[in-house]
C-alpha cells in the first residue's frame, strides 16, 4: 500500500496514551482506572459517526482517525486523551507497511 504524502508537521495535537487497570470491587465486578503510558503527538481527523442503542436511548458516537508516529504498544482497549476528551482505540494499523506512521481508528467516549 502506497502512502500519500503525509507531512509530519501535522502531528501537532498532544495526546496521552492510557492503559486500563481493572481493580476488583469485592462484589464480583471491577472498577476501571486509567494509567498514563506515553505522551504522543497526533493528527486528529473526524471520520464519521453512528447511532447506537445505549441504555434504552439512542446515542450518537463520533468516530475519528488519529495519526501517530509508529509505536508497537498501541492496541484496542486503550484510549487516547486530549484534555477532557477521550477516544477509545478500536483499531491500530501501520499506515503503509514502512513503520513510519500508525493510523488509529477510535471512537470518542463520554464519561
Amino acid at each position: 500500500m502506497q502512502l500519500k504524502f503525509f507531512d509530519a508537521g501535522q502531528l501537532r495535537t498532544q495526546m496521552v496514551l492510557e492503559d486500563p487497570v481493572e481493580t476488583p470491587d469485592g462484589q464480583g465486578g471491577f472498577a476501571v482506572t486509567w494509567t498514563e503510558q506515553a505522551v504522543v503527538w497526533a493528527a486528529l481527523e473526524p471520520a464519521g459517526g453512528r447511532a447506537e442503542l445505549y441504555a434504552d436511548r439512542t446515542a450518537v458516537l463520533s468516530t475519528h482517525r488519529i495519526w501517530l508516529r509508529h509505536r508497537e504498544d498501541v492496541r484496542p482497549g486503550q484510549r487516547l486523551r486530549r484534555d477532557t476528551r477521550t477516544y477509545r482505540v478500536d483499531q491500530a494499523e501501520d499506515a503503509d507497511g514502512t513503520r513510519r506512521y500508525l493510523i488509529v481508528k477510535a471512537t470518542e467516549t463520554f464519561a
